[in-house]
């Protein structure tokens, strides 16, 4: 339980963060972010395996799930977000 407010909590401040930058410094932090979650280290060659909620997970599928989980809440906040005009 804790993990999963951990995360809510850096998500939601991630999205704070994401609010006040403009298009061209959006761009290259998210996608570190997304190379984070996708792209493997050169020297990674053996996957990690833990073990989440009693079951065989590798290392990078939770990096994955935080991107997914980021992403669809940057999409809810900028959906639901009035656009003002400049």
């Amino acid at each position: 339980m804790f993990a999963y407010q951990a995360e809510v909590q850096v998500i939601s401040a991630f999205r704070e963060l994401v609010v006040k930058l403009n298009d061209s410094t959006f761009r290259p932090v998210f996608r570190r972010l997304y190379d984070w979650a996708f792209v493997h280290e050169a020297g990674m060659s053996v996957p990690e395996i833990w073990f989440v909620d009693s079951q065989l997970v590798l290392a990078d599928d939770p990096r994955k799930i935080i991107f997914f989980h980021t992403y669809c809440g940057l999409l809810d906040f900028f959906k639901v977000c009035p656009l003002s005009p400049c």
